[in-house]
């Protein structure tokens, strides 16, 4: 019984010294958090994920058309809803909205010592190293996972497909 009632009471003391030990930490300024996002070209990458979201929403549009045989007009609306959809997608998530965002979140998750501690990495070669290879690291990692998601498309399709016909049977 002891025994149990020490464990207890370390893990009572353990959890209240983490979180007064979390409590004292110094939440990073924004100057130090907006040091480390021009480091890490978080203007670049956003922009970036921008244009890629571009490309892929008029692949998307064209791919739900294929082979629906289209007229010229038809085209024009597909070419102009894409339009549409890229351009909200531009001003809905340029880097003016998303960096105090990105603020925020950086500000909530990190101390001042470890946006301290990743500036400096990104000031040394190692981290400008890691800076110049992360697109393709990053692009790569996508390429990946998109052809991994192409494996099981077809039945996440069926189970929609299946779902579909249960429903209509229902009514």
């Amino acid at each position: 019984m002891r025994r149990v009632l020490a464990a207890v009471l370390i893990a009572f003391f353990a959890a209240i010294g983490g979180r007064a030990a979390r409590a004292a930490e110094t939440p990073p300024t924004q100057e130090s958090i907006q040091e480390l996002m021009s480091l890490t070209d978080l203007r670049k990458t956003i922009e970036g994920v921008a244009q890629n979201m571009e490309a892929s929403t008029e692949a998307s549009v064209r791919q739900a058309f294929v082979g629906q045989g289209l007229s010229q007009k038809q085209e024009r609306l597909l070419t102009e809803m894409s339009a549409k959809m890229v351009a909200i997608f531009k001003e809905e998530m340029s880097p003016e909205i998303l960096e105090p965002m990105y603020i925020e979140i950086y500000r909530n998750a990190l101390t001042q010592q470890e946006v301290d501690g990743m500036i400096a990495f990104y000031k040394t070669e190692a981290g400008k190293a890691v800076m110049g290879k992360m697109p393709s690291i990053t692009r790569q990692a996508l390429e990946v996972t998109l052809r991994r998601m192409q494996t099981f498309m077809p039945r996440l399709q069926q189970i929609q497909q299946e779902m579909l016909q249960r429903m209509k049977q229902e009514q």
